[in-house]
């Protein structure tokens, strides 16, 4: 069984928004960016899409590391 998670939806969100079905205009999203990056990946400009994706990757581990953390102290089956 596939449980929802933070990390499923900000992955959905970042894969769609790079995919084309983006949030509206003017609003923030890490998959914006990579896609804005990807046409200066092979122009010299990497860092434009490396940043995105690193904080992108950071942000998986972190809210997973953190959720985990968080279910183990508050779970008393687990105890």
């Amino acid at each position: 069984m596939i449980r929802p998670s933070i990390t499923f939806a900000i992955m959905a969100e970042a894969t769609l928004s790079v995919r084309g079905s983006r949030m509206p205009r003017g609003e923030a999203s890490l998959g914006t960016s990579l896609e804005v990056g990807y046409r200066f990946l092979f122009c010299g400009e990497r860092w434009i899409v490396i940043f995105p994706g690193l904080v992108l990757v950071l942000l998986l581990v972190g809210v997973s590391v953190f959720a985990g953390r968080l279910r183990d102290r508050i779970d008393p089956k687990l105890r």
